[in-house]
């Protein structure tokens, strides 16, 4: 259970940070993606470092469980494919799928989703 509680100040306060950033940015955030889809080395070494991180989440945290613990290994499941994807998908591909997907309506939504989810994960975290 400590290191649920650890996962969950980890995840909560990562995630409240990236959903500031991200609604600050919000107007920038669509170009910033197009040109790292651009960028077929920087999926690469994304796809790798989210590869690494996602099997190292999983394999410290596969906690299949009826309650909150279960958001930790969902999201380090989510990681682990993620980074899978980002190996795989060619840059063309991952370009056509961001120019679709990120616009600033949906980076607001994203926000606002990553700041309800990264408060309650601290909130859980921090015993508040």
């Amino acid at each position: 259970m400590a290191l649920s509680i650890f996962l969950a100040k980890f995840f909560g306060i990562y995630f409240i940070i990236v959903s500031v950033v991200a609604f600050a940015r919000k107007k920038e955030l669509p170009k910033i993606s197009e040109e790292i889809c651009r960028n077929k080395e920087l999926l690469f070494v994304s796809g790798m470092v989210t590869v690494i991180l996602g099997l190292f989440f999983t394999l410290i945290h596969n906690v299949w469980v009826n309650g909150w613990p279960v958001i930790i290994t969902i999201l380090s499941w989510m990681t682990l494919i993620k980074g899978i994807f980002l190996l795989l998908g060619s840059e063309k591909k991952m370009l056509k799928i961001t120019k679709k997907i990120v616009t600033n309506n949906s980076i607001v939504t994203s926000s606002f989703v990553l700041m309800v989810l990264g408060l309650y994960l601290s909130a859980i975290g921090f015993n508040l």
